[in-house]
């Protein structure tokens, strides 16, 4: 898996203009961390897709930029509030659950008699 990109640049001749084959350039793209600032290669700084949208308030707040890439560091730090956010939804979403059925438990209460 290389992280290398090329880049395409006309060959210069020997005269100083430009010819008509192109050569390849290698280079590596830098990425910079929307935490801490930290300017590396991809293979320290990418995009975090496990933690992505973790910043937001809510799950259908699209108006600010998420701040998906980070470095190790930053990763690290962020991880365990997003799993704590997910197990918190989580908890969120199975009280609703349960408490629905309870409603409809008492309605078939209220029916039956």
């Amino acid at each position: 898996m290389g992280y290398t990109r090329f880049a395409y640049t006309w060959r210069i001749k020997k005269n100083g203009k430009a010819g008509r084959r192109l050569d390849s350039v290698p280079y590596t793209p830098l990425h910079e961390c929307s935490l801490c600032g930290l300017v590396s290669t991809p293979k320290k700084v990418h995009e975090r897709n496990d933690v992505y949208g973790w910043n937001l308030e809510s799950v259908n707040d699209f108006s600010e930029k998420s701040k998906s890439m980070l470095c190790m560091g930053c990763w690290n730090k962020v991880r365990p509030i997003v799993k704590a956010n997910r197990e918190a939804n989580e908890i969120r979403r199975l009280t609703g659950k349960l408490y629905r059925e309870t409603l409809k438990w008492q309605k078939s209460q209220i029916q039956a008699n």
